[in-house]
């Protein structure tokens, strides 16, 4: 009797370790959630996100549910989020503040004019365009799962039409080079010698010059620029 329940513990803890590695798998997969109406891009986007192993896809959106109710329903980790017609920036805004935690990714047609300095400002991720092939929509997906923005190449350079290599003086480049490897202020004033304050001016100023609403922003508008060289080679 004994040697049977022994036995019985064993398949139990079995049983358990394989219902932890299964918990671990789905937690580690990246939950995508979709807000495009134009069925043909719909199809396409829900094709190329079933092949990949490591995401889940939520169904997409009906527009008969407001984008709040679906985010909060669905709890997506990244949002692909395709506007009708004219980007509103307000809107995507106001969405943005409200679900802060989600990465969201602009899929938009390229010939839709925007600034993209200003939608990177509002918090998005993510701008590819809907003319992108599958393997890059899925590399933007996983960069901003990861905390990385991503953008297009043709997006990247409207952003070097729009700024001077120069724009930066060389005491800001310094601040934003210190930024880039993860200094905090304070860290970053004890580097150069320099106040904490005037560190909080330098900061403020390259986020004016670069249209950038955070660090994270700034950094990766100065890599798609070619002011940090390391960054942009990656």
């Amino acid at each position: 009797m004994e040697r049977e329940l022994t036995l019985m513990r064993g398949i139990t803890s079995l049983y358990d370790d394989q219902s932890e590695e299964v918990h671990d798998l789905s937690s580690s997969l990246i939950s995508v959630g979709i807000i495009e109406r134009e069925s043909i891009t719909l199809e396409g986007l829900v094709t190329i996100l079933n092949r990949a192993s490591d995401i889940n896809r939520s169904a997409p959106h009906d527009p008969e549910e407001s984008i709040g109710a679906y985010i909060e329903r669905t709890c997506p980790n990244v949002l692909i989020f395709a506007p009708d017609g004219e980007l509103n920036l307000a809107d995507l805004e106001a969405i943005r503040q409200r679900y802060a935690h989600i990465k969201f990714l602009l899929l938009i047609r390229s010939r839709i004019g925007f600034d993209v300095a200003s939608v990177l400002e509002v918090g998005v991720s993510a701008i590819i365009s809907k003319g992108a092939r599958a393997e890059e929509l899925l590399a933007a997906i996983r960069s901003i799962s990861r905390g990385d923005p991503y953008l297009s190449p043709e997006f990247s350079s409207q952003l070097v039409k729009k700024f001077s290599f120069g724009c930066l003086t060389p005491r800001e480049r310094a601040v934003l080079e210190e930024m880039a490897v993860g200094l905090s202020t304070k860290r970053i004033a004890r580097r150069l010698g320099i106040s904490e304050g005037t560190v909080k001016c330098h900061i403020k100023k390259i986020f004016e010059k670069l249209g950038a609403g955070s660090r994270s922003q700034a950094i990766f508008i100065a890599a798609q620029l070619g002011l940090l060289p390391i960054l942009s080679a990656k």
